[in-house]
């Protein structure tokens, strides 16, 4: 567990939403629409959406600027909810646009999506949360409602991590879900390098700045030049996260000061999400960031293997409680880590390993590395800028991403396509 790879994906439940609104009050009947009548009680249920167009939309919300994706989630969730006793058990009601919807499972997050023509389908389920270990592919699960964001998932499933291998993790890798400054703040304040994907902001640009660049890179205080890293240091370890105060320790690559000698330092609570202890410019965080999509296919296996995180009918198991979810999950780490102990040789057994680990994406990730290199020219940010450039007639006070031509559009992200 010293590099951990957080990631979630769909959990359905196996209740669904039935039509609530107290008889003579519902609106759309009032207009003729089929709430809650019909066949058979037919329109008493509305249709449920598929988890492919709920993974599709979280992951398109993902790619947004936070905010906007936070206003986006929340018009989609349940305006009012309550939790109410329906015939001797307790049974969550929300209100969704004008009418009211009863669930048996009080535990589920509910998503609402509303067709032109005013009707709606539900996705009702939970966010099946998997770390994994990126030596021995072993999972740490978790399971929360799908009503709890994916950031505040991670912080609880961090913690879990941190308990159960008895030490935070070197690094934490996500997708855009964690690309967020809470998650940064969680991984630095413990000690964890975050390698997460740049997320969007409001102006779509990434902004160089006086203290450091687009890539996290510090400058220098003295001359403006970029820096080379020392050392990374979380803080007192014996307070509470928020009073650690994390730092980061560099040298000047250009010397052009006596002053320029001194190692220098920066907060990294400066900015948290660029100033992170394992630099963007090191192979290292490449290399991790690159594997972290043949990850995912975690979830694929533990559907296949355990019936864990449900997205059909067939694999719902038809107890409508985040308790069997949960049970299911952490049953099924149980048997993949006794699995791989065995494979590894640790129960006292020989070990049964017939080839040495390789590291796939070595090769791919000093390529990266090489072309942010090359673009870090083309941008101007290897070169000084700031106040101290300008004094000392090295470089142009105003910082490369925010004169009047820019960087290219195309070249303001971490992105970076394979040759």
């Amino acid at each position: 567990m010293a590099h951990v790879h957080f990631d979630n994906t769909e959990d359905e439940t196996h209740a669904s939403l039935v039509h609530d609104c107290e008889p003579g009050t519902c609106p759309r009947r009032a207009r003729g629409h089929a709430a809650g009548r019909g066949r058979s009680g037919a329109g008493a249920r509305p249709t449920r959406q598929s988890t492919k167009t709920f993974r599709e939309d979280r992951q398109k919300l993902n790619t947004l600027d936070p905010e906007v994706a936070d206003r986006e989630r929340s018009a989609r969730e349940p305006a009012e909810a309550e939790l109410v006793e329906r015939a001797g058990r307790m049974v969550k009601r929300v209100k969704v646009g004008e009418c009211w919807y009863r669930t048996l499972d009080t535990d589920a997050g509910i998503r609402a999506y509303v067709g032109p023509r005013g009707a709606k389908r539900f996705w009702h389920g939970y966010y099946s949360g998997k770390a994994v270990c990126h030596f021995t592919g072993g999972v740490i699960p978790i399971v929360e409602s799908a009503s709890v964001q994916e950031h505040y998932i991670f912080d609880r499933h961090f913690d879990l991590v941190c308990e159960l291998a008895g030490a935070a993790p070197q690094t934490a890798i996500g997708d855009k879900g964690l690309s967020i400054e809470s998650a940064f703040r969680k991984c630095t304040t413990n000690g964890t390098a975050p390698v997460f994907p740049w997320r969007s902001t409001p102006d779509g640009v990434r902004h160089d700045y006086e203290t450091h660049d687009r890539h996290g890179i510090p400058r220098c205080k003295h001359c403006g030049a970029p820096t080379t890293f020392v050392r990374f240091s979380p803080g007192d370890r014996n307070r509470p996260a928020e009073q650690r105060h994390p730092r980061l320790w560099f040298n000047c690559m250009s010397g052009v000061t006596p002053a320029c000698a001194k190692t220098q330092s920066i907060a990294c609570s400066t900015d948290y999400r660029l100033l992170v202890p394992l630099w963007r410019t090191d192979k290292l965080y490449h290399e991790l960031r690159a594997s972290h999509g043949s990850y995912e296919s975690a979830h694929d296996w533990w559907r296949d293997r355990y019936k864990v995180a449900a997205d059909d009918l067939g694999l719902r198991p038809k107890v409508r409680d985040i308790g069997f979810h949960r049970l299911r999950a952490n049953a099924a780490a149980l048997i993949e880590w006794l699995r791989i102990c065995y494979v590894a040789g640790w129960l006292g057994n020989p070990d049964r390993r017939t080839r040495e680990a390789t590291r796939k994406f070595k090769t791919r990730a000093e390529r990266i590395a090489v072309r942010l290199a090359e673009m870090r020219y083309r941008m101007g940010v290897m070169g000084a800028y700031g106040e101290a450039a300008e004094r000392l007639a090295l470089g142009m006070r105003t910082p490369p991403s925010r004169r009047p031509r820019g960087a290219p559009v195309g070249q303001t992200t971490l992105d970076i396509p394979d040759a």
